[in-house]
């Protein structure tokens, strides 16, 4: 199984999601191809009944399975550092005021501002140590809407920090970013939600109607002027050269530019259909873009606030060893700080921007 979330997994797998659950965890990465005999040992210790000594059956499995790291449900009381190994814990959240706006959307009902505002408050909260946490997402053909959501809100308010907004300003521009793509909801059913890769030419004139259709439903909801600008205009690009083609020349407000940006990176770095972009390419590829859908302030903050490699994502160092990044740092986008997950170092942090003068590398 080589994606992630993983939408086949239960057909594939009857009950490995349940038993996965059973056992209070929450994910498997696998550093590398696994061993006949790991797979044996994570699927004695699946069908066993839980130990009442969890701890000690925690380390003695992780200790069977050097390929494969064991995320726990129940080991979250971390540094703000290690949030930036728990994204997944802000997308129920995020899912669940998705739903709950859409349906208000459908009924022509006012939306619930201050339950928009607490989640984006949540989000935030995550963001103010600068360990802004993404998730490596493959596309959820079920539901991929909060996924994405979450992933752009957060890069969204690591940006604006970056920019010393206020918190007030920061939380505001978060809450635009968690409805951008509200309009995608909208749509007719056949390409609700659908990716516009995975769209014929039809589909495709179709689904760039979601920013209309996104906007005004927020304005006859009675949401903030920001939400609706940032529905409106984050496909724009600086340019105008986007969609929707408007009877203006006003360019699109900072905050919807710095949404693009966020909405860009974020399915460039989405698997699809076992496809995705490396960190380095997408970002390679949205300063192709600039003048035309980005501006060089968006891209310059980007690399400030999240670096090349942001919080969150899995990399292999020069020395061969698998690690988490737990934080960038301004200036220094290919060294940040992170976390080993394998060996006898396994859990040790190292900033690589540290220069070991005698060996003269970092």
């Amino acid at each position: 199984v080589a994606e992630r979330p993983m939408p086949e997994l239960r057909d594939r797998l009857p009950g490995f999601a349940d038993l996965l659950l059973r056992h209070d965890m929450e994910c498997l990465v696998f550093a590398r191809g696994v061993t006949r005999g790991e797979v044996s040992a994570l699927a004695s210790a699946l069908s066993a009944a839980p130990s009442d000594e969890r701890a000690r059956e925690r380390e003695r499995l992780q200790a069977l399975l050097p390929h494969v790291l064991l995320r726990y449900v129940t080991l979250r009381e971390q540094a703000a550092e290690d949030d930036a190994e728990h994204a997944d814990n802000l997308v129920p959240t995020v899912q669940e005021l998705l739903t709950s706006v859409v349906a208000v959307l459908n009924r022509n009902g006012r939306i619930d501002e201050k339950a928009v505002l607490a989640v984006a408050r949540k989000v935030f909260d995550g963001c103010v140590a600068r360990s802004a946490p993404l998730q490596l997402r493959s596309y959820d053909a079920e539901n991929d809407a909060p996924g994405h959501a979450t992933n752009a809100a957060i890069m969204t308010c690591a940006m604006l920090l970056e920019t010393g907004a206020t918190d007030d300003v920061c939380i505001d521009g978060t809450a635009a970013a968690l409805l951008h793509d509200v309009g995608c909801a909208l749509l007719p059913e056949e390409i609700r939600d659908l990716p516009e890769p995975m769209l014929d030419e039809r589909g495709r004139k179709m689904y760039r109607f979601h920013p209309i259709l996104g906007a005004r439903a927020l304005l006859l909801a009675g949401a903030p002027g920001t939400w609706v600008e940032t529905a409106l205009q984050h496909h724009r690009g600086v340019d105008l050269g986007g969609y929707p083609t408007l009877d203006t020349d006003r360019p699109p407000h900072e905050i919807s530019r710095i949404v693009a940006m966020a909405n860009f990176v974020e399915r460039k770095r989405t698997s699809l259909a076992g496809v995705f972009e490396e960190p380095e390419r997408a970002i390679a590829r949205s300063q192709e873009l600039l003048g035309k859908y980005f501006d060089g302030r968006c891209m310059a903050l980007f690399l400030r606030a999240l670096g090349i490699f942001p919080p969150g994502k899995t990399v292999e160092l020069s020395s061969g060893e698998c690690a988490v990044v737990t934080r960038v740092y301004a200036g220094e986008p290919l060294r940040p700080r992170v976390r080993l997950l394998f060996g006898p170092d396994a859990g040790k942090r190292i900033d690589l921007r540290e220069l070991d003068t005698l060996e003269r590398r970092y």
